[in-house]
């Protein structure tokens, strides 16, 4: 029924946002609060929700308790739930900071996203609408990668000699690279931010990831490179939580040969 379904909004919100749950906030916004004291992007997400009589709406800023690492040790792995059993997702393209890993995974798992921005896009995994048909062109990598993560071809993939571990090959790769465009504001967030990713596609191939490489095809994985002359961590955090063979312990754009 209408009344369990939900909303998930899909937005890069940094660390400029002043109205979040917190430790300190959490009696304060459980005991309400006007609407008008939300973000413009959040108001907007209310509005749609109510467009599709929705009668609930996932923000993490507002369901994760912020700066409260036990919690997010909760709340980090359910990410892949949340947005794969959302009626909806919306996507604020456009919203203020930088594009994070984060929205890459939550765009890539949910089932429907309708993009707010320049243009009015509707995504699911059978088809696609634009607000100017006659601008489109073609898939773009993203919604390639969707289709292919959501089809039957990523079960289909059983020995080293099958074409589907070509296949395997080339969708990560393009996811590998997608994500290294993105950028991540905490260092530890990095493999928690394509954990639901990872475990999607475990889930469909029975595969294991190991730090952002498939084991089945563990050679040709370790092919990664630097898409320029940078060849230490970016970040010193970054060692404590990926082996130094893995691509997620790089801050810079990643490709494979």
């Amino acid at each position: 029924s209408r009344s369990s379904k939900y909303i998930a909004l899909s937005y890069c919100w940094g660390g400029n946002q002043t109205f979040k749950l917190t430790s300190s906030t959490i009696e304060e916004l459980y005991a309400g609060f006007k609407i008008s004291a939300l973000p413009k992007t959040i108001r907007d997400a209310i509005t749609i929700t109510k467009w599709f009589k929705i009668k609930y709406l996932w923000v993490d800023a507002l369901c994760i308790i912020q700066g409260d690492a036990n919690d997010w040790i909760q709340q980090a792995p359910l990410m892949e739930k949340v947005y794969r059993g959302s009626f909806l997702t919306i996507a604020a393209q456009g919203a203020k900071d930088t594009t994070e890993a984060w929205t890459v995974q939550e765009r890539l798992l949910c089932p429907r996203i309708l993009y707010f921005g320049a243009l009015l896009k509707w995504e699911c995994c059978e088809n696609m609408e634009w607000e100017f048909p006659n601008r489109y062109h073609g898939y773009s990598e993203s919604e390639n990668i969707k289709r292919f993560l959501f089809s039957d071809t990523l079960i289909h993939t059983t020995s080293p000699d099958d074409s589907g571990f070509q296949i395997l090959a080339k969708y990560w790769a393009n996811i590998t690279h997608m994500y290294s465009l993105s950028n991540i504001t905490v260092t530890s967030d990095r493999t928690v931010a394509l954990h639901g990713v990872m475990k999607h596609m475990e889930g469909r191939t029975g595969y294991e990831n190991l730090a952002g490489l498939w084991r089945p095809i563990l050679l040709s994985q370790l092919l990664w490179y630097l898409d320029n002359d940078v060849n230490e961590f970016s970040s010193p955090g970054s060692k404590e939580f990926v082996p130094s063979w893995s691509w997620l312990g790089m801050n810079e754009e990643v490709k494979y040969s």
